[in-house]
C-alpha cells in the first residue's frame, strides 16, 4: 500500500496507560521536539484497522475539532 500519501509523522501506543502517555508527552517536551506528530492510541474500537483507517480517522477527527475550535 502506497502511504506517501501521509505527509505527517506519527507515534502509535499500545499497551501503555494514562501516565505512560503523560510521561511521553513530559519527556518529548523536555527533550525539545520540533515535530508535533499525530499521536495515536490503540483502543479496544480501534485494535484491527490499519495504520491507514487509524490515520484517516485521527485526521478526520482533528480537523472538525480545528473547525469547532473556530466557531467558538
Amino acid at each position: 500500500q502506497d502511504c506517501a500519501r501521509f505527509g505527517d509523522s506519527f507515534v502509535l501506543m499500545n499497551g501503555l496507560d494514562d501516565q505512560d502517555i503523560q510521561e511521553i508527552f513530559q519527556q518529548a517536551e523536555q527533550a525539545g521536539w520540533q515535530c508535533r506528530p499525530i499521536m495515536m492510541v490503540v483502543t479496544e474500537h480501534n485494535r484491527n484497522w490499519t495504520v491507514a483507517k487509524l490515520l484517516d480517522e485521527v485526521s478526520r477527527e482533528h480537523r472538525l475539532l480545528m473547525k469547532v475550535g473556530e466557531l467558538s
